[in-house]
């Protein structure tokens, strides 16, 4: 079960924020624009990690950006691979499955930092708040919010590297 918590990652924190309308109606929107590519925009600030090691968030001079850590990836690509080495029907599905899955699950969300308002940890917490609407990251691993996954001390660094950064 846990693997599939993690296959639906990309697609959680997708389903968390506002649809990006085209280019030319966004501005008039001002809805947060999230980005999927495997290279993070900018030069790397600060990186945080759960305290389980599942997932990753961090910083850069350009973004915030979330996602699976590269051992959870490798892990989940091994499970993959061994079920498309049984053969038959399941191993036929794991396989025409197998790339699109392992390359959602390397691919980080990325937010332009333009698009955050605050990053903060208060009360156990580490709350992003985004600019111009009320869009949250809404995220369980192992049925536990994401926000309270983080080592205090780990969140509040990452929240001071915000404010530093941006002056916010």
């Amino acid at each position: 079960m846990r693997v599939l918590l993690f296959v639906g990652l990309p697609l959680l924190l997708a389903a968390c924020t506002p649809d990006t309308p085209a280019v030319e109606e966004q501005e008039a929107s001002q809805q947060t624009e999230v980005t999927f590519t495997s290279e993070i925009a900018g030069t790397e600030v600060t990186a945080i990690q759960t305290v389980g090691g599942e997932v990753q968030m961090g910083l850069t001079d350009e973004v915030l950006y979330i996602g699976l850590t590269d051992q959870v990836a490798k892990d989940v690509e091994s499970g993959l691979d061994e079920a498309e080495a049984e053969g038959g029907l399941g191993g036929f599905i794991a396989g025409a499955v197998s790339n699109a899955v392992v390359g959602a699950l390397t691919t980080p969300v990325q937010i332009p930092l333009s698009d955050v308002q605050d990053v903060r940890y208060e009360d156990g917490r580490l709350q992003i708040d985004f600019e111009g609407d009320n869009s949250t990251v809404d995220l369980e691993v192992d049925d536990e919010p994401i926000d309270q996954q983080f080592d205090p001390d780990d969140a509040q660094r990452f929240a001071d590297a915000f404010h530093e950064l941006t002056g916010r």
